[in-house]
């Protein structure tokens, strides 16, 4: 009875001793295991192979711009060039246009990426129907937005394009043609938007001297008409007024003829009428050159600043500048075939286990 107790007090002893795993103790498991863990290594390093044969090998190509320090925008209001420091939401902005559907529209076009086996999946596609041109177009726009990114350095105004394609011409030839489009389009742009401030100011100066040449038509039409270049003839006028109106008082008091009083008073309406004509006249003639003068000042600075714009419009700069040109890799850079394989050997026994 004694040797039960003592054979169950040793067992629960035993139980109840911490496990320790120790060199000796993984020695013991690998040489009891040894067959079934150099099988499951070899099972992990075949699915690793034919997960090499599966994936397609891809390089990636890099190319780098530089934003420009300075942003050059048109005042639409004044009508004129305005330059500020670049901020960080202009950076931003400039990310997301490189990622645009937009401008992967303009780069796909260039490069006829519609005619690319990798781009257009239907091109070795056997369905029917036949995909449209836009649907295909469409496709070829996703898996081109998948094949690149772009990256920004730090808190710098460096942009990395990085594109992985299974072609190594094609990653370069795709990372350049992405920072060319961009430079190209940010130039283009600029001019397009102060060629057209320019034209508005052609259309707004044209309408204007139209309008200039019909109140100088008009001025021209009523000095000549109310004789207003002769400066003299109000003095006259005024003159012959006072004259009659003295004949006029002496005529009355001496007690004239009805006669020649008769004919003062015709003779003195008439150059009543006159005067007065005369300081309608100047007075339209005032009113006429004042706004002859304030058109005249806006034509001019009209003119000008389409004469400004029309000499910085060749001065103008890209938004950026291309820094590292992408040539054609070497080696692939997916998959790693290190990294996969040593994920083969360990997931092996891991599984196993």
């Amino acid at each position: 009875m004694s040797i039960v107790v003592d054979s169950q007090q040793e067992q629960y002893a035993l139980s109840e001793r911490p496990i320790q795993f120790g060199f000796f103790a993984m020695f013991k498991v690998l040489r009891r295991n040894w067959l079934w863990l150099t099988l499951a290594m070899l099972l992990g390093l075949g699915a690793a192979y034919q997960a090499l044969q599966v994936i397609q090998p891809k390089v990636a190509a890099r190319s780098t711009i530089i934003l420009a320090n300075v942003e050059t925008r048109i005042n639409p209001t004044e009508t004129t060039i305005e330059n500020s420091d670049t901020s960080l939401i202009h950076v931003e902005t400039e990310i997301d246009l490189l990622r645009s559907v937009e401008f992967a529209r303009k780069v796909a076009s260039e490069l006829n990426l519609i005619s690319d086996t990798y781009f257009n999946p239907y091109l070795s596609a056997t369905e029917t129907p036949v995909p449209t041109d836009e649907q295909q177009f469409e496709a070829v726009l996703v898996r081109m937005l998948d094949s690149y990114t772009v990256e920004r350095r730090g808190e710098s105004l460096a942009l990395d394009i990085r594109v992985r394609h299974p072609d190594a011409g094609m990653a370069a030839q795709l990372a350049n043609t992405l920072s060319r489009t961009y430079i190209e389009s940010s130039l283009r742009e600029k001019k397009e938007v102060v060629q057209s401030s320019i034209s508005e100011l052609r259309d707004r100066i044209a309408l204007l001297g139209g309008r200039l040449s019909e109140m100088e038509a008009r001025l021209a039409a009523l000095i000549r008409d109310n004789e207003l270049d002769d400066t003299s003839l109000g003095d006259e006028l005024r003159a012959e007024l006072g004259r009659l109106t003295s004949i006029m008082s002496l005529a009355r008091d001496q007690n004239a003829s009805s006669l020649r009083v008769n004919e003062a008073e015709l003779r003195l309406a008439e150059v009543e009428k006159k005067l007065e004509e005369r300081t309608r006249a100047e007075l339209t003639q005032s009113k006429l050159q004042r706004s002859l003068d304030a058109d005249l000042a806006r034509y001019q600075a009209l003119v000008d600043r389409r004469n400004a714009l029309e000499t910085q419009i060749d001065f103008l700069q890209p938004d950026a500048r291309q820094v590292t040109v992408a040539s054609a890799p070497l080696k692939p850079a997916t998959p790693n075939r290190p990294v996969i394989f040593a994920l083969g050997i360990a997931g092996g026994p891991v599984s196993y286990t």
